[in-house]
């Protein structure tokens, strides 16, 4: 196991690392030197982990370096690497899920962690990003749950309106103090897909939703209700600091559109997710307006791009008689050459560009496998690849090198030249990859993770940053 190397210098790696019996969590941080190089000096590990089971979900990096990581426990969670029984215990219940939001400075040193306690069923924190001095933090829950760390009963409550909804928390990035709570719920269940900070404090989350859902936390029947076309529908919605309703648009159709991923730059808002509906409405003003698009296979990835103030800009489909397409994960680049880099599932051809199939932007792909795309910002088609595993997640930092990840058993393809390329690797049971592509898109380096899934990877100013879950031990 090891890196596949196109470049040249020297690296550095810092480790978050959780140990469980059953299942750990993981933060890897590779120093931006590292880019492209074998050597690996400096290295550091942290415990994120327990007798029972520890889950990351997702993590996020600010400007100093600082980590956010949010996830799941069950039992007694060590935070701060200094074994169970520690000064950065948290213990939850063992017979069901909780959630958790803990940060940690840039030498892995833990700064607070806060429990999301559930008070008989599941609590799950999934999605985190930081900006203005506040951390937010969406998932979804069951029940009742405390937010605030006073117990239920006390002033950061939740209560599910119905099923299971969902829930942006925001916390002083400093202290860790709770500062405020959104809820998304109504008739049926919701299930957010992403939150973004935006300028000024405010923030904007994508949810899936059936039947009618409110997202103002005035109840069904109040302003801020939405009511779904067909079986699941995706919302995106917007607030201000204080955590009032300023926009809301629902996109959607008469079949399922799920995976409601969201990225942000300064002036847009960039929504991607999988869609079954022929046509679904992808610019939020009904079936026959300007953003619809047209599913021609079993399902179809789709993205589509709103102003912060909601204004629709532009929307794509990527589909193919009989293929099978899905947007697991996208980003946007603010600097540099700037532009989108989506990664995901793909069965059979799908027309990436916008040209039909035959066209220039079409990738082929086995059944449940993956591709990684780069558009434009205004949606250009830029480029697509194939790759033998499904995508999970992606990113690219401010000069457009990207970075991909997903799961794999056996020999198969992350540089999309075909398996017996130079991107070829192997495990002989269920791994975990890490994969770079460098500026121009050409493909740099794969490392294998065994016996593990890899659930968000980041590039920063500070490094690339991998978050996931494994079992027993894991050498990165």
């Amino acid at each position: 196991m090891g890196w596949i190397v196109r470049s040249r210098r020297a690296a550095r790696i810092v480790a978050i690392i959780g140990v469980a019996l059953f299942f750990g969590a993981a933060v890897v941080v590779v120093h931006p030197d590292q880019v492209r190089a074998l050597t690996l000096v400096g290295q550091q590990a942290n415990r994120i982990g327990n007798t029972a089971a520890t889950g990351v979900l997702d993590v996020e990096v600010d400007a100093a370096g600082n980590r956010y990581v949010v996830g799941h426990f069950t039992g007694t969670s060590d935070f701060a690497g200094d074994g169970i029984g520690g000064a950065g215990d948290v213990t939850g219940r063992m017979t069901s899920w909780d959630g958790f939001v803990a940060a940690y400075d840039p030498t892995g040193a833990l700064l607070w962690v806060r429990w999301l306690e559930g008070s008989v069923a599941d609590t799950m924190a999934t999605h985190v990003d930081v900006g203005s001095g506040v951390v937010f933090v969406g998932g979804w829950f069951q029940a009742s749950v405390d937010f605030a760390g006073d117990g239920i009963g006390g002033a950061g409550d939740l209560t599910v309106i119905a099923g299971s909804d969902s829930y942006v928390a925001r916390y002083d990035a400093t202290t860790g103090a709770l500062l405020g709570l959104n809820q998304m719920g109504g008739t049926s269940g919701e299930l957010i897909g992403g939150v973004e900070a935006l300028a000024s404090g405010a923030f904007a989350a994508t949810v899936s939703y059936s039947a009618t859902s409110d997202f103002a936390g005035d109840g069904i029947g109040g302003a801020g209700d939405v009511t779904s076309l067909g079986n699941t529908d995706v919302a995106l919605a917007t607030y201000t600091s204080a955590g009032a309703l300023s926009g809301l648009v629902s996109l959607g159709g008469t079949g399922w559109e799920t995976d409601p991923r969201l990225t942000a730059s300064a002036g847009a808002l960039v929504v991607g997710g999988s869609t079954t509906s022929a046509p679904m409405d992808a610019a939020g003003d009904g079936i026959g307006g300007a953003g619809d698009v047209t599913v021609t296979g079993t399902s179809a990835g789709f993205v589509a791009s709103f102003s912060t103030g909601l204004a629709f800009q532009w929307s794509r489909v990527f589909t193919g008689a009989g293929s099978n397409t899905s947007v697991l994960d996208l980003d946007i680049s603010t600097g540099g050459p700037g532009g989108i880099v989506l990664g995901g599932r793909l069965s059979g051809t799908a027309d990436f560009a916008g040209d039909g199939v035959g066209g220039v932007g079409d990738v082929t792909s086995g059944a449940n496998q993956g591709y990684v795309a780069l558009l434009q910002s205004n949606g250009t088609f830029t480029s697509s690849v194939s790759v033998r595993p499904q995508i999970t997640t992606v990113d690219h930092d401010n000069s457009s090198n990207l970075t991909y990840a997903g799961a794999f058993t056996g020999t198969v393809d992350v540089a999309g030249d075909g398996v017996g390329g130079a991107g070829d690797i192997t495990s002989g049971s269920a791994a975990a990859f890490v994969a770079t592509r460098s500026t121009g898109g050409a493909f740099d380096m794969a490392r294998v993770l065994t016996a593990s899934s890899v659930t968000r990877v980041r590039i920063t100013a500070t490094g690339l940053h991998v978050g996931g879950l494994f079992n027993t031990s894991l050498d990165f």
